[in-house]
């Protein structure tokens, strides 16, 4: 049984232009990365935008030099 207090997430949102949904989101998958989409509401940019939600691991984002 994996202890809670042991594992140390990220959560990671982005709101990024229906523009560059498809791109950002397949650069994502074929690195490992999985995300959900989330339907946004606004003109942030004049333009639909979309937002997506990642969670990762902190020693992850550590070792794909991420942050």
């Amino acid at each position: 049984m994996m202890e809670a207090a042991n594992v140390h997430n990220k959560l990671i949102l982005a709101v990024v232009q229906e523009d560059d949904y498809d791109t950002t989101v397949s650069e994502l998958n074929q690195n490992g990365f999985f995300v959900t989409m989330l339907s946004s509401t606004g003109g942030f940019w004049k333009k639909k935008n979309i937002t997506i939600m990642l969670g990762v691991r902190r020693r992850v984002l550590r070792m794909r030099c991420l942050f």
